[in-house]
């Protein structure tokens, strides 16, 4: 138990203001079919997004790591004034960025 919490204390957490959290997640949701169901991953882009990370890594390729599906996200995201990370699971980051 010490060791979790000394590993714990050890983490930076994010800051988020949770009404744009959820502005932004409502708007994923109402605005692209794929989230309609799936609120947690919504929740999750917008917290990345909101707070500013570069990327997000996931192995959910159904909602959020889809080709198919990602433009509209991104282009939700921008629309409403965030930056979107970038999406990737983490094979493909692996690919992309390690040398």
């Amino acid at each position: 138990m010490r060791r979790r919490l000394a590993e714990i204390s050890r983490q930076t957490f994010i800051a988020f203001d949770r009404v744009a959290v959820g502005c932004l997640a409502r708007r994923l949701r109402d605005e692209h079919q794929v989230f309609a169901n799936e609120v947690t991953d919504a929740i999750h882009i917008a917290i990345s997004a909101i707070s500013g990370m570069d990327v997000l890594l996931t192995w959910n390729c159904k909602h959020m790591a889809n080709i198919v599906e990602l433009p509209k996200t991104v282009s939700i995201v921008t629309k409403s004034g965030y930056d979107c990370p970038l999406i990737l699971t983490p094979q493909d980051f692996l690919e992309k960025f390690h040398e």
